[in-house]
């Protein structure tokens, strides 16, 4: 069967009939190239964007007849797609593959409904590793993960989330999203590696829950921790990082921190606010960060206000990388703990 030609050998439904999953991994390079076909036959109109349209099509033909149906259908397309307009990605969508990924993955989300299957939207970075099939830098310098066997999830497309994605962790990720139930259900996510080991199945488990779960800015989980010094050194934290100048370039909101009333909570509270050219303040929400009992031990979680709010705040993500790193530099060094 051929996405782009359903009528094609025995047809695409026929192809997909008794399947309880599909994962769809079609897709063709960015730039003009000989994948592209000798015609355009193979280009990101005719594959990203018409190919996801016939295997939806496909799935709700396969689903209205009287054979089992297909229960799930997982799309891997690419991050950027929900900031096709902003730099980088513009240039990357300068022959539309980004504009077809978004029309290709639209299309899935509606036969979903109309079908009722689920579907999960995978959107990890710029691809690295073998097979170095795409004309870009990463397959110039055969750029592999090496260390960067980790995994960052963010739901949606966010600003400032970027980076690189292995092919086999990308692999690995779609993997999930069939094993995962209902943890993945109708979800859109972007991923991309990052420093550390490859991720055991609770890792796996912690970060689809972690998507699932509303409005969640961060997650992280401690095995053991001195929650007393912990809560000062956070404070201390809290007290500097808006003044010391660690945070560059500039956050494009004002940003005050405040801390819980009740004494006995860990944590503190970024309020995001707009001021207007008189001086007008106007609140745009909040992400409130509390020290919580988490699945292994200890979990700073971070979660925003609005529960509505899924995209982050306008200078949240830079403020909550700083934090990460801050405190892997203390967790790391007992020594760096404020003293009693």
């Amino acid at each position: 069967a051929d996405v782009s030609r359903p009528e094609y050998g025995v047809g695409l439904a026929a192809a997909i009939a008794g399947v309880d999953s599909l994962v769809v991994c079609s897709g063709t390079t960015a730039f003009p190239s000989d994948k592209w076909g000798k015609n355009g036959e193979n280009g990101p109109k005719q594959v990203d964007e018409q190919g996801v349209i016939n295997v939806a099509t496909a799935v709700e033909a396969v689903n209205g007849g009287s054979g089992p149906r297909v229960s799930r259908v997982s799309l891997l397309s690419s991050i950027g797609v929900q900031r096709r307009g902003a730099f980088p990605f513009v240039i990357l969508n300068a022959f539309g593959v980004l504009d077809a990924k978004a029309n290709g993955e639209a299309a899935l989300k509606q036969a979903a409904e109309r079908s009722g299957f689920k579907f999960a939207v995978v959107r990890p970075g710029r691809l690295t590793g073998e097979p170095f099939t795409n004309p870009d830098f990463a397959t110039l310098l055969k750029i592999e993960e090496g260390s960067k066997q980790g995994a960052s999830f963010a739901k949606g497309d966010p600003d400032g989330f970027a980076g690189d994605a292995s092919r086999r962790q990308t692999a690995l990720v779609l993997a999930q999203t069939v094993v995962q139930d209902e943890a993945t259900d109708n979800l859109d996510f972007s991923f991309i590696n990052k420093e550390g080991p490859p991720l055991a199945q609770s890792d796996w488990d912690e970060a689809f829950a972690a998507l699932s779960r509303p409005a969640e800015a961060l997650r992280l989980e401690f095995d053991s921790l001195d929650e007393e010094r912990f809560g000062r050194w956070l404070v201390s934290w809290g007290n500097g990082i808006l003044s010391s100048g660690a945070l560059f370039p500039p956050l494009p909101l004002p940003v005050r921190v405040d801390y819980p009333d009740n004494d006995t909570e860990i944590g503190l509270q970024l309020n995001f606010v707009s001021v207007t050219v008189t001086g007008e303040v106007t609140p745009v929400g909040r992400v409130v960060l509390r020290l919580v009992e988490g699945r292994k031990g200890p979990a700073l979680v971070g979660k925003r206000e609005p529960a509505t709010q899924e995209r982050p705040f306008p200078g949240e993500t830079q403020i909550l990388e700083k934090l990460q790193e801050d405190l892997q530099l203390v967790v790391s060094n007992e020594a760096t703990w404020p003293r009693s």
